[in-house]
């Protein structure tokens, strides 16, 4: 029986397919600026229970595009809007907001705050997408055809026009249905060489250490593949969720996740995809920023002379000043002209940011993936020698960062104080990022 690959975020038959390879992911590479953090997600794998609400919002949104675009690409034209609000009132909350939550830790909270928040993504999904709509329609739809949605990306990383491969210490665990190979626990190499082994996780028939040599590929997912209309150039486009959009967009720049994603879609196109289009070529990438903080509480009210602001220094979506406009039975004329000028300003709550990319650029980042690649494995392999039994061996080999900056919002924060015992992640519960399963049968 084949082996397949299971890696999580990528239930993919595309990526079972890949079957002993080593797959690296932007998230993995990112983690790699605090070992700690990287010991505990990559490593350990450990489930951190918590909900976070800003991503939770911004999964949900993806979720909501996702919709939207599938419908997009069938005919090439437009939903009404009136059709996507309906959605979102109507089917929203089960096939979007409860599907969400059904993978995440409720139990750790109470029904009313679960609740609460379900129902503030409802709210701000409502609220905001007549901007994305507005936006896209204007600066996407018109000028890009869409190819895919939430597209598989994968290709080996090569050096010296070879594919790098190291060998790695796996664990071979023997089922009655299969036999899956994982990679190691910090500890667990050690342990095994003094005969002191025990799983902590699963009651396998057998369990062993085997060494396997593996070739690296990277592995992504694309939120939409667009191919120009006038021009046979690909563009890569994202999707990002923020409180501020300004602030955000300016940080792009450093990003190196979508240019790592055009060079393997280069790779795939060399290989045969959208042949159909005939002699096409990279031609960059395409932020979509959609600001996460509108809701009905931005809703303008009217002032006590029963009007509305027109003050140009407090922007405000012009979306929702049309409608305060219509509920409040104004005179829509004598709101024209500022509600034309919030529509000018109307990037501050979505926006689009184009960047052309030459082969140069790609060529480039092929090299600096093959780098990153090696320094995973480096620090994968430094953490997995961890001997509990040596004093302080864990805070050498898993060192925490120097200076936190986001302890606020890390979530390992309470599994990395000061005075944290090594052995305490021994009781924290796994949830196995990557695998290679052999079915018996």
């Amino acid at each position: 029986m084949k082996t397949k690959l299971k890696l999580s975020r990528y239930d993919d038959e595309e990526i079972e397919n890949l079957g002993f390879v080593r797959p690296v992911t932007n998230s993995e590479v990112q983690s790699l600026s605090c070992t700690r953090s990287y010991t505990y997600e990559y490593v350990e794998t450990i489930s951190a229970e918590r909900i976070n609400k800003n991503f939770a919002y911004g999964a949900c949104f993806h979720m909501l595009l996702e919709h939207i675009l599938k419908e997009v690409k069938k005919t090439d034209e437009m939903q009404d809007l009136k059709q996507i609000k309906s959605y979102i009132f109507q089917k929203s909350k089960v096939e979007i907001v409860d599907l969400y939550f059904s993978d995440q830790p409720t139990h750790l909270y109470d029904a009313s705050e679960i609740t609460e928040m379900k129902m503030s993504i409802i709210d701000r999904m409502y609220h905001s997408i007549d901007g994305w709509y507005y936006n896209w329609k204007k600066n996407i739809h018109s000028k890009y055809k869409i190819l895919d949605i939430e597209k598989i990306l994968y290709s080996p990383i090569v050096f010296g026009n070879k594919i790098y491969k190291e060998c790695f210490l796996l664990a071979k665990e023997e089922f009655e249905n299969r036999v899956e190979y994982r990679q190691l626990y910090t500890g667990e190499l050690a342990d095994y060489k003094r005969n002191n082994f025990t799983n902590k996780d699963r009651d396998s028939i057998s369990f062993e250490i085997v060494q396997k040599e593996l070739p690296f590929y990277k592995v992504g997912k694309a939120d939409v593949v667009l191919i120009h209309r006038e021009r046979k150039s690909i563009w890569i486009l994202d999707h990002k969720t923020t409180k501020s959009v300004q602030s955000y967009a300016s940080k792009t720049q450093f990003s190196l996740q979508l240019t790592g994603y055009c060079s393997i879609l280069r790779d795939m196109i060399k290989n045969g995809l959208y042949k159909e289009y005939g002699d096409i070529y990279i031609g960059g990438i395409i932020w979509d920023f959609c600001c996460s903080d509108i809701s009905s509480a931005k809703v303008p009210k009217l002032l006590k002379t029963k009007k509305l602001s027109k003050s140009q220094s407090k922007i405000v979506p012009f979306w929702l000043y049309e409608q305060a406009v219509t509920e409040s039975n104004l005179n829509k004329d004598e709101y024209q002209d500022h509600i034309e000028f919030l529509k000018m300003n109307s990037n501050k709550f979505f926006s689009i940011k184009v960047e052309d990319i030459s082969n140069s650029d790609l060529d480039r980042v092929k090299i600096e993936d093959y780098v990153l690649a090696s320094r995973l494995y480096k620090t994968r392999n430094f953490v997995e020698l961890t001997d509990f039994n040596k004093p302080m061996d864990w805070d050498l080999r898993s060192s925490r960062f120097t200076i936190c900056n986001i302890f606020g919002s890390c979530k390992f924060s309470n599994n990395c104080f000061a005075n944290s015992k090594p052995h305490d992640i021994y009781n924290l519960s796994r949830q196995q990022k990557m695998s290679w399963i052999t079915p018996k049968y």
